[in-house]
């Protein structure tokens, strides 16, 4: 998938029934982008990035300016955050985020492996 064949939507409250009914089915992956979208708007950004199908590729969460989370495909997430500039603390993506960290990211030079765990009933 190539950049031009993406589009960028912010989150607002017009269009986050669609963010909810996709983030629904994978929760606990997405906590902090519901958290922090329904309990502090005016702090928070959330893009998503969407193909022709107007389905969702990657989401960005921007917490203050300050701190990014990461979810989906590292093509969808370079797009979204292609040309910005950011006043980090931290980023928080998966292991095939790295790459795209560090380039977009230089200065960041420490990493902290985190593992989910979880329960099987």
């Amino acid at each position: 998938m190539k950049h031009d064949r993406l589009k960028s939507i912010r989150v607002t409250p017009n269009n986050e029934a669609f963010f909810y009914d996709y983030i629904k089915n994978n929760f606990a992956e997405y906590f902090f982008f519901h958290v922090d979208y329904a309990q502090y708007p005016e702090s928070t950004e959330i893009y998503m990035a969407l193909d022709n199908e107007e389905k969702i590729k990657g989401m960005v969460l921007i917490w203050k300016n300050r701190r990014i989370q990461l979810r989906g495909t590292v093509i969808s997430l370079g797009f979204l955050l292609n040309g910005k500039n950011y006043s980090l603390i931290s980023i928080t993506g998966f292991d095939i985020h790295k790459k795209l960290i560090s380039k977009l990211f230089p200065d960041y030079k420490k990493e902290i492996a985190l593992y989910r765990m979880c329960l099987i009933e």
